[in-house]
This record gives C-alpha cells, sequence and structure tokens, in this order.
C-alpha cells in the first residue's frame, strides 16, 4: 500500500482489495501477501477469476438451452411421427 505511490499509470479499474481476491476465491494468501504484488498482476488475478466464471455461467445457460432446443426438436419429431402414422392409416 504504503508503495502504490510509485505507479504513475492510471488503470481504467480500481486496484481490486485482498478481500476481494478472496472472496472470489482467487487468492488464498495473506492480505501481506496480496499487497506484495503489482497493482497490475492484482488486477489481472481478479479480472481472469472474473472472466472464468463469466465462462462458467455462459455455459450452464447454453446448457440449459441446448436441452431446450433438444426438447423442442423431440417433440416435433414425435408430433410429426404421430400424424405420419395418423396419415399411414387413413390409407
Amino acid at each position: 500500500m504504503a508503495d502504490e505511490a510509485y505507479w504513475i499509470y492510471q488503470a481504467s479499474t480500481p486496484t481490486p482489495s485482498h478481500w476481494e481476491a478472496v472472496e472470489l476465491g482467487c487468492f488464498k494468501g495473506t492480505e501481506a501477501g496480496w499487497h506484495s504484488l503489482t497493482p497490475g498482476m492484482r488486477r489481472e488475478i481478479v479480472r481472469s477469476a472474473k472472466r472464468k466464471q463469466d465462462a462458467a455461467q455462459k455455459a450452464l445457460v447454453l446448457e440449459a438451452f441446448d436441452d431446450f432446443e433438444h426438447q423442442d426438436r423431440r417433440s416435433f419429431l414425435d408430433r410429426r411421427s404421430e400424424v405420419e402414422r395418423a396419415a399411414r392409416q387413413r390409407l
């Protein structure tokens, strides 16, 4: 924290806190260990953890959508086979 004045680059996002990193589960070290990392490294650790969470959520959504799509396709095929059976019986 004391050495953060050394870094003159102004990042577009604030440097995440140790608590935020622990809450995301991406850092298991001490607060002193967290502050020994550069601000950019701290941001990257949290950013990559958030990307992984977003990808996992997106995969769940796509999986649910895929299940819905398959279910819809199955019901369509079932209905089509019923219509074909009824048509054959009329002949």
